[in-house]
Order: C-alpha cells, then structure tokens, then sequence
C-alpha cells in the first residue's frame, strides 16, 4: 500500500499496488490500511485469508501455507502478540484474518487513537475477536546460522522480522533469504 495525494479518487490498484489518496507519513498507515481493505470489499469471499504485513517482512508461503491448515475459517485473527496499555493485539509486521474480520474491521468508523495496530486490535478486542499467537522471529544478522537452523526445524515457523539499527544489513539479510527459500539473487 502507497500513498499519493494526487489521486483522483480515494483508492485505486496499479500492477498489484494499491495507492491511497494520503501523504505517506507514519501515522497514516492505519488509514491506508482500512481504505485498502475497503477496497477489497466486494471481493473478501474470494479468499480464505487476508495476511497484512509490513515491509521489514519475509514470509516463507509454502511453511505459510501449512500454518493456514492450522486456523479455523471464521474469526481468525492471528499474528505475534503484543500490549499497549489495555489492549493487545497482533504486531503490525504481520498478522493473519479471515474475512469476516475485515468486514467487521471495515465498516468500523474510528479515530486512530493509537499506532495502526494496536487500533485494530482494540476494534477486535470490542468486537470479541480474540487475538491469537502465530511464530515470528526477529532475525539478527550475527546469529544467523543458528537462528536459520532453529527456524527450519519447525514446520510452522515461516515470518522473518528484518529490522534492526542497521537497514544495510537488513537488506542483505533479505536478499539472503529470498535466495535461500526462493532462488531468487
């Protein structure tokens, strides 16, 4: 999701982009999040899920998949578990829901009083849509033999978090792991 605030309308899809009529600034991404999930709308049911990630994401599909088989249809929301204050909810570097969920989150008018997840959260939590744990790990470029061992070991570990001090690195580190599980570089 980008923004660009010379749109003509409020959403639209370019080439697999979606583009929101916002300037890109941190806290609008919880608006651009609610207007792209708005925009899918009409389509939820073609999906059994809908995965909302950031960019600091690697997600594995095939171990991805496997997760899937492990969540009900209805009432998924999934992600690694965090709290601010009162409310918990699934970080913002990815978490997993069924459609149902998006529906509810969608025609759900709220001021955004907290970052973009933690509001989403707190829209589950008063719509009683529980928060549930998923595997994440935050990789760290100088542990990376033994973090990749311990990840592969596990059929349901498939969210690498690549955000550390240093983007240099995280790049790299990306790049690495698209080779590794993909072919790709």
């Amino acid at each position: 999701i980008k923004a660009n605030p010379d749109l003509d309308r409020d959403v639209i899809l370019i080439n697999n982009t979606i583009y929101v009529k916002t300037l890109e600034l941190y806290e609008n991404i919880y608006y651009k999040t609610h207007k792209a999930f708005q925009y899918f709308e009409d389509r939820l049911d073609e999906f059994d899920y809908i995965f909302r990630t950031n960019l600091s994401s690697c997600i594995i599909f095939p171990k991805y998949k496997k997760w899937l088989e492990r969540l009900p249809k209805e009432k998924v929301y999934n992600g690694n578990i965090l709290w601010a204050g009162p409310y918990i909810y699934a970080s913002g570097c990815g978490f997993t829901c069924s459609p149902d969920v998006i529906r509810i989150f969608n025609k759900t008018e709220t001021t955004q009083l907290y970052l973009d997840d933690v509001t989403f959260g707190k829209i589950c939590s008063d719509n009683n849509i529980q928060v549930t744990s998923a595997p994440l790990n935050n990789i760290n470029f100088n542990e990376l033999e033994n973090e990749l061992r311990w990840f592969n070991s596990f059929d349901c570990a498939f969210h690498f978090r690549l955000k550390s001090d240093d983007r240099n690195n995280d790049i790299q580190l990306y790049k690495l792991l698209l080779g590794m599980y993909y072919n790709i570089f």
